[in-house]
């Protein structure tokens, strides 16, 4: 909204949107008085209020927005000193104020041609920024990328494995962009026949086993998607065959969600078991994804974890199997409950 004919009286329209994340509102003619009403709006994570009227007076209110992480005061009536104090009332919330005209402001952050995560075969993944004189740092070893010896774009990039980019946007005189954060999976093999021990619950049941390999990833904005599929009462187990011939499985990345203020988190363990022509299984491998503290970062996320096999052989079929969380911590508000686990694609690679 910014820039826009919006005063106190409009801010009513936006308080029945409950699930807003941000809001920009540079430029409007907001006061403080209405501010503090967007305090309802519970999942508000990041609110810019640049070039507006504010004042001190947001101070009364800003314990009580419960998710935010990012506050834009850039121009305002609001002091340097005051913004200071604040920063250290309210930890949780990141404060950007320019204090004069020609203190240095952050780049956007690298965009993405790509709409989806998961490539076609010969897909190459491309970055852009429109701003002028930029350029495009990256990295693909999972270490945060600097301005000085990260790689530097030039070109779209081949992946020929699962791969998580982190890019960031430089420019002499500015400040670096925050973060694009984003991983790539290939297709990989399909299961011939696959199936689901324990039924999913019946409010997400996505698309039963097909969800698994239909290549779409589940938008983590919307776990009601059909391309969501989750469990609380039981967990995971599915098994998955390949036909002929018996393919040598080395790696399995099993994509999930996190939604922590909703109950929904990592599993506590992902196991995977080889069997044969006989039936016995073997166990190949097993993962314990980070736990989640206290402390966790507020927001939605897509995860994964990464089943390495130590020691690839042909089986008939596999058994992967996935724990929800049994008891949510008791820092948390649903202490005691069991944890929601959501699932969208299990990628297999040779």
């Amino acid at each position: 909204l910014a820039n826009m004919p919006f005063a106190d009286k409009e801010v009513d329209f936006l308080l029945p949107f409950t699930n807003h994340e941000q809001l920009i509102l540079n430029g409007t003619q907001l006061t403080s008085a209405a501010v503090c009403k967007l305090s309802s709006l519970t999942k508000l994570e990041k609110l810019s209020l640049s070039n507006t009227a504010v004042d001190d007076k947001i101070e009364g209110c800003l314990s009580s927005f419960k998710d935010l992480r990012h506050l834009f005061l850039n121009d305002t009536k609001i002091k340097k000193e005051k913004v200071a104090d604040w920063q250290r009332k309210f930890p949780k919330i990141k404060i950007y104020y320019l204090d004069k005209l020609n203190d240095k402001i952050a780049l956007v952050s690298p965009q993405l041609k790509n709409k989806n995560r998961i490539l076609l075969p010969g897909e190459k993944v491309e970055l852009f920024c429109e701003i002028k004189g930029t350029q495009i740092r990256y990295s693909v070893d999972g270490q945060e990328p600097d301005s000085v010896s990260a790689l530097m774009y030039s070109k779209p990039l081949p992946f020929n494995k699962a791969t998580r980019l982190r890019a960031i946007t430089v420019k002499d005189g500015w400040l670096k962009s925050p973060e694009t954060d984003a991983t790539f999976f290939l297709s990989g093999i399909k299961p011939a026949s696959a199936k689901l021990v324990h039924a999913p619950d019946i409010k997400y049941p996505g698309m039963g086993v097909l969800t698994f390999s239909n290549d779409k990833l589940g938008p983590v904005e919307n776990l009601k998607d059909a391309n969501w599929l989750a469990y609380r009462d039981k967990p995971f187990v599915g098994t998955f065959t390949f036909g002929e011939p018996q393919k040598l499985i080395k790696t399995v990345y099993f994509s999930f969600a996190r939604q922590i203020a909703q109950y929904v988190f990592p599993p506590t363990e992902v196991r995977l078991y080889g069997i044969d022509s006989k039936g016995k299984s073997t166990l190949l491998s097993k993962v314990k994804p980070p736990r989640i503290e206290e402390n966790y970062v507020v927001g939605s996320k897509s995860d994964y974890a990464v089943i390495e096999i130590p020691k690839p052989a042909a089986y008939a079929s596999y058994r992967l199997e996935g724990d929800n969380l049994a008891i949510i911590p008791k820092w948390h508000p649903g202490k005691g409950e069991k944890g929601w686990l959501f699932i969208d694609e299990i990628f297999w690679y040779e």
